[in-house]
C-alpha cells in the first residue's frame, strides 16, 4: 500500500513539474513577441505619427532619432551618420548605427518614405538594443502573435505550441512569404 502513495506523490510532482516548466516557456515565448511587437508595431506606428505630424508635442528621444534620419536621407549626406543612443538621452552602453545613404534614391513618394525611415529607424533600434540579427527570433514572436490571437493566451501552454514557437527549423518559417505585418 505504501509503494502506491509514493508513486501517487511522483506522479503529483511530475503533473506540478510539467506545468512549471511549461509557466516559463510561456513566459519566455510571450516576452520575445512583446519586445518585436514593440520594434515591429509600436515604433514603425509612432514613426508614421511622427511623419505624419500628428504629434501632440515635437519632444522625446524617438521624435528627435525620426526626424534625424528623415533629415539625413532628404539631404542625402554624402558622408555617413553615425546614431549613437547617448545622443537622444538613453543610456544603452556605447552601440552605434551608422548610416550611409549616399549613391541610394531616396523616393519622393510620402508612403515610401515613411516605410524606408520607419525601417531604418528599427534597425538604428534594432542594433542598439542587441535584438537577435536572425529571422527566426522574430517570425517566432509572430507566431505567437498569431496563437494569442486566434485562440487565446491559454493556448500557449499547449504542448505543440511551444515546439512550434521556439524549435521549429527555419526553413519551415521561410514557406510563409507573408509573415511579417511590416516591410522591414
Amino acid at each position: 500500500m505504501e509503494g502506491w502513495v509514493g508513486i501517487n506523490a511522483l506522479e503529483n510532482s511530475e503533473r506540478t513539474t510539467s506545468l512549471e516548466i511549461r509557466k516559463q516557456r510561456v513566459t519566455i515565448m510571450t516576452i520575445n513577441y512583446v519586445a518585436w511587437y514593440w520594434l515591429d508595431v509600436f515604433v514603425v506606428d509612432r514613426c508614421k505619427t511622427i511623419l505624419g505630424d500628428k504629434l501632440d508635442s515635437n519632444t522625446g528621444w524617438l521624435v528627435r532619432l525620426v526626424l534625424d534620419v528623415k533629415e539625413h536621407h532628404e539631404h542625402r549626406h554624402h558622408t555617413p551618420r553615425t546614431f549613437r543612443p547617448s545622443s537622444y538621452g538613453l543610456n544603452l552602453g556605447e552601440e552605434s548605427y551608422t548610416l550611409d545613404v549616399s549613391g541610394r534614391r531616396f523616393s519622393s513618394d510620402p508612403t515610401r518614405q515613411t516605410i524606408t525611415i520607419a525601417s531604418v529607424v528599427v534597425k538604428i533600434l534594432q542594433s542598439w538594443l542587441h535584438y537577435p540579427t536572425d529571422k527566426a527570433s522574430r517570425q517566432k514572436a509572430w507566431f505567437v502573435h498569431v496563437i494569442r490571437t486566434e485562440f487565446g493566451r491559454n493556448a500557449l501552454y499547449l504542448e505543440g505550441t511551444h515546439f512550434f514557437a521556439t524549435a521549429c527549423p527555419l526553413n519551415f518559417w521561410e514557406r510563409i512569404p507573408h509573415w511579417l505585418p511590416i516591410p522591414i
